[in-house]
């Protein structure tokens, strides 16, 4: 039997289709098992927090701070010694994904707020203008009344064994500070606290 030549580009057209959304499905599926990878570091770092019983917790929802892509763009155009950094990757990642949080996005985390009671805000720990939110106000010692934790969406290495992300605590106006973590995968799939990549107290 012969096929004729448009038979033979729609049966090609077709196998392309199929193609590309198998290619898209896997994609997506990757995403996801990336995603519930990082919940799982994120709601592990939290339910180790330390309780503080005259302070209860507020996460803090705010969109990490990182680099943008532009900004990556410029200083590799300015020092390509940058792109042997081994960090270079990570900050790429960050830039990639900066306005996302795992408060948003992790099913898990809010799960953990409510069962806590931890008091969950979105916004930036500043004043703004003429109005401070409750949160902020402070008592006679200029302390606030909440521990305030912020925590950064976790950066998955390319093997999935490592991860890493910002936290930053405050007790007070200049009281309180930041680590860079980085966490590694345990033979049995859990997560667990490694090293400090870095430190800033305010």
């Amino acid at each position: 039997m012969k096929i004729s030549p448009p038979f033979a580009i729609l049966a090609l057209v077709g196998v392309a289709v199929v193609a590309l959304s198998y290619q898209r499905q896997m994609a997506e599926q990757e995403q996801m098992q990336v995603r519930r990878t990082q919940c799982d570091v994120a709601l592990t770092f939290l339910q180790n927090l330390e309780t503080f019983p005259s302070q209860p917790w507020l996460l803090l929802e705010v969109p990490e701070k990182s680099p943008t892509m532009e900004q990556i763009e410029l200083a590799l155009a300015q020092n390509p010694n940058l792109k042997n950094d081994p960090d270079l990757e990570i900050e790429i990642k960050k830039a990639k994904s900066a306005e996302l949080g795992p408060i948003k996005l992790c099913k898990s985390i809010k799960k953990w707020a409510v069962e806590n009671r931890v008091r969950v805000e979105r916004g930036e720990p500043i004043s703004r203008g003429s109005t401070t939110p409750d949160w902020l106000v402070t008592d006679k010692n200029d302390k606030y009344g909440w521990h305030i934790v912020q925590i950064s969406m976790p950066v998955i290495s390319e093997d999935g064994k490592s991860a890493y992300f910002n936290v930053s605590e405050y007790f007070g106006p200049l009281a309180g500070g930041g680590d860079a973590l980085e966490y590694k995968k345990l033979s049995d799939g859990r997560w667990k606290f490694h090293s400090r990549v870095g430190r800033y107290i305010s």
